[in-house]
């Protein structure tokens, strides 16, 4: 029994560790994309600023047409942060990590010239 309790402490401390990791990721990718928007970064260019992939970038030709075919729904955790993301000129967005979740969070690019940080779920087909 001894030996099963020292385990899982280390176990719990590792599992801490990579939530930890996760958050600051993500918080790494926000920062990235405020920056983003503040230089005026194109949809295509988006990457010399985030150095993560999107998951969907609408220089992509393949992409445009995956996210036309998609819905979404607003983060119940920032339902402020919604957007009709249809209505954008351009879009990318990367996947946050949930446990049940499609969740996405990423930029809109209006006609207007305007750049726009939202959160979603992406919707079962």
């Amino acid at each position: 029994m001894k030996y099963f309790i020292v385990l899982l402490i280390p176990l719990f401390l590792i599992q801490e560790r990579c939530v930890n990791s996760k958050k600051i990721m993500d918080s790494n990718l926000i920062d990235q994309l405020h920056s983003a928007i503040k230089a005026k970064t194109t949809v295509c260019n988006i990457n010399d600023i985030v150095d993560i992939k999107p998951l969907i970038n609408t220089c992509n030709e393949n992409d445009r047409l995956i996210l036309q075919r998609a819905d979404f729904a607003p983060d119940p955790g920032d339902q402020n942060s919604f957007l009709d993301i249809k209505e954008a000129l351009d879009v990318s967005y990367w996947k946050v990590e949930h446990p049940t979740e499609a969740k996405i969070i990423g930029l809109c690019w209006y006609d207007d010239d305007s750049i726009q940080l939202f959160k979603a779920i992406v919707l079962p087909p």
